[in-house]
């Protein structure tokens, strides 16, 4: 499968999700809201809509001004998987640049009675987990970004290094230092037969195919 943009969020909660989403349901009344698509005990995959009106004016040929009405739609598509009592995990697939909308129309969900936050990632943990799993025949590590890697007695650099076996040893064997940050790594590994790609930042940026969001979740939880 190609790998896919992601977003995580952390969610505490009081309410059950099914519950919370199927109140703010979106219609032709209510210009926001969300679409409960399947349901079961665990898991919750829904999709949220905003409906975005706008009148631009148009110089038209004839001296005048024209008003037209655009109307544009915004949908992000999402799973909320349940890892706890009041605490889930939500998956944005193929997330747009803002979400500022729809974290606010979820907390509205549940009566701003809960937290939402990014997702963030120890980038050597994951690495570990990955590296010591036996279904893996092969595994390369293409490119990491690492910062406050020492290159002097007083001086650090953000640096990136590529390599076509394992970027993340290369790093540790010429910068073998505690203070060095993981920012991001990229990972390509033979799983089952089948090829699975990883780009992932400790921040929280996801770039990646099915078989690694197992990996990402045994960090978070």
């Amino acid at each position: 499968m190609k790998p896919i943009k992601q977003l995580w969020l952390i969610l505490t909660h009081g309410k059950r999700v099914a519950d919370a989403l199927q109140k703010h349901t979106f219609s032709v009344d209510n210009p926001s809201g969300f679409e409960l698509i399947e349901v079961s005990p665990d898991r919750v995959h829904a999709k949220f809509f905003e409906r975005l009106e706008i009148f631009e004016e148009v110089d038209t040929p004839f001296g005048d001004v024209q008003k037209i009405h655009i109307v544009r739609y915004v949908v992000i598509d999402f799973t909320v998987i349940k890892v706890g009592e009041g605490l889930s995990l939500i998956k944005i697939l193929r997330p747009p640049v803002s979400i500022k909308s729809f974290s606010k129309k979820l907390m509205e969900a549940f009566a701003y009675e809960g937290a939402l936050k990014k997702a963030s990632f120890n980038l050597a943990e994951v690495y570990s987990l990955i590296q010591g799993e036996p279904a893996i025949d092969r595994l390369v590590v293409t490119k990491v970004t690492a910062s406050q890697v020492p290159v002097g007695d007083r001086a650090t650099a953000r640096i990136e290094v590529a390599s076509i076996t394992n970027a993340l040893l290369e790093l540790q064997k010429e910068y073998n230092s505690p203070a060095v940050k993981l920012e991001k790594i990229m990972i390509s590994a033979r799983m089952n037969f089948e090829l699975e790609i990883l780009d992932v930042s400790a921040a929280g940026s996801i770039y990646c195919t099915p078989g690694m969001e197992f990996y990402l979740e045994k960090t978070l939880f």
